[in-house]
């Protein structure tokens, strides 16, 4: 059974009930990264880091589809550029076959929106104010070492982002010891994962904090 001091309590999310309900059950969103009780949230493995790097990308891009193209411009201007070149192509060719390239390529590109690393920096500094006490509490714990917040935030997100990588290249067995900065990476990540949720269920910033981070 979930372990109660774990479980987020009806009475701080009453007033949300139906938004968070509404959002949860978001056909789009990857739901396969739940904890079963405290007894799996303290084990870390192969299968759960890559199942919160998919909820997190998941999440992530149901509450900011277009991340790279709201906040870089000139990014924004280049990717409309290369989406309208191809166009062109399109209206250009006169082979079946290779439209249908042309326009697999095409919603290739409109899914560009920045890589991992630099979501879970953005989503770092959106949520900084949510995961206080469970970031400094790790990176006491396991000692990590470093100059500013920006230094540690790359460290963060660099680290999950190379596991993650070596992961789903097969570069990483079962029985692998995690190093103490990728156990640090991962739970905040899916801290992370527990603000996107809340923050697409319209919780105000503070809640979030309670609900993620003050009972940690």
């Amino acid at each position: 059974m979930p372990d109660i001091n774990s479980c987020v309590k009806y009475g701080q999310i009453e007033t949300h009930f139906k938004d968070l309900y509404l959002t949860i059950n978001n056909k789009k969103a990857y739901k396969n990264y739940y904890n079963l009780n405290r007894n799996d949230e303290s084990k870390i493995t192969i299968n759960k880091y890559h199942n919160i790097s998919s909820a997190f990308e998941s999440w992530f891009d149901i509450n900011f589809p277009k991340f790279k193209s709201d906040t870089n411009e000139n990014y924004k201007i280049l990717k409309d550029k290369v989406i309208k070149f191809i166009d062109d192509c399109i209206n250009e060719e006169d082979e079946s076959d290779n439209k249908e390239i042309l326009n697999r390529f095409k919603l290739d590109i409109e899914k560009m929106e920045g890589s991992l690393k630099e979501q879970i920096k953005y989503s770092l500094e959106k949520f900084k104010g949510c995961i206080i006490n469970v970031k400094k509490n790790l990176i006491s714990n396991y000692n990590i070492e470093y100059d500013s917040e920006e230094e540690l935030n790359e460290k963060i997100s660099n680290t999950f982002k190379n596991t993650r990588n070596r992961i789903s290249h097969g570069n990483m067995k079962d029985e692998v010891l995690f190093s103490d900065m990728d156990v640090v990476a991962y739970v905040i990540v899916e801290r992370l994962v527990q603000c996107l949720v809340f923050y697409k269920a319209n919780v105000d910033m503070n809640k979030i904090k309670e609900i993620v981070d003050d009972r940690f």
